[in-house]
């Protein structure tokens, strides 16, 4: 996340956080918000993912917000994890329902990377693999939980990430 501006990306995961458990009864895997942060009125999608790699995003950047800010994420994140509690089944299988598009989405990009020569994946593409990797976490699919992963962790998964992107990048050569 670079020249992130940190408020606003807290911002918007306050109003992620507030919307979550509506969001999960009405089962739908993406959900519009407009959320109003220091830059204006913006319109955004919502998925569990989304908020889940937020969340992520925003601890591993937690050196760039103030005190004030780290106590709003900390209640953010906190509003998050009894909303998920609450209602763990249905927002589960939510999150597999979004894999399984994020998934699809990365394959597509993939074969169209292949048959196009000369092209470069689509920033998208990093965006969408880190929601991956986030569901995939919370799912218990192997990469360690972002609640519990130290630093040189959060840069190991970020190296996959981009390791990822590369092979990407790759195919279109």
């Amino acid at each position: 996340m670079s020249q992130t501006n940190w408020g606003d990306e807290l911002t918007i995961l306050e109003a992620m956080a507030r919307e979550l458990e509506a969001y999960i009864v009405a089962n739908d895997v993406y959900r519009t918000l407009f959320v109003n942060t220091g830059s204006g009125n913006h319109q955004y999608k919502m998925s569990g993912g989304d908020v889940l790699a937020r969340i992520t995003a925003l601890k591993a950047g937690q050196a760039h917000l103030s005190s004030g800010e780290q106590q709003r994420l900390t209640a953010a994140v906190a509003l998050v994890e009894k909303s998920i509690y609450a209602l763990r089944t249905r927002f589960h299988e939510l999150l597999r329902r979004e894999l399984k598009a994020r998934q699809g989405t990365l394959q597509w990009s993939a074969d169209t990377l292949d048959a196009e020569a000369g092209d470069t994946a689509a920033p998208a593409d990093r965006q969408n693999q880190q929601r991956i990797v986030a569901i995939r976490q919370e799912l218990g699919m192997g990469a360690p939980t972002a609640k519990a992963a130290p630093v040189d962790e959060m840069d190991e998964l970020e190296e996959q990430l981009q390791q990822a992107l590369d092979k990407l990048k790759g195919l279109a050569d």
